[in-house]
């Protein structure tokens, strides 16, 4: 963070758990990708409750590390068309 700009997009919990039972990857089985992520989820009990500790490293990790104003949230982004960010962006064109 000393040379570039970080910036978190973040997503309504419930979207973002619903995303995840409907990939075929790690974490849709509660698996962390990262290890200090994984540290968090081994001691969990089943599948949801190792994706809720994930969640709250992520959430934790942002909020630790990123001033609020570099916290985005992917909801107003796409209700704002951009304009949260300054920019006005055409979703159908993507």
């Amino acid at each position: 963070m000393a040379r570039f700009a970080f910036f978190a997009v973040i997503r309504n919990p419930l979207a973002v758990l619903l995303y995840w039972h409907s990939v075929d990857l790690p974490v849709s089985r509660g698996l962390p990708a990262r290890s200090r992520a994984r540290r968090a989820s081994d001691a969990r009990g089943d599948c949801m409750e190792r994706q809720l500790a994930i969640l709250d490293w992520f959430c934790d990790r942002f909020a630790r590390s990123l001033p609020p104003e570099w916290i985005l949230r992917y909801e107003a982004l796409v209700a704002t068309g951009g304009r949260a960010l300054g920019i006005t962006v055409s979703w159908r064109a993507l």
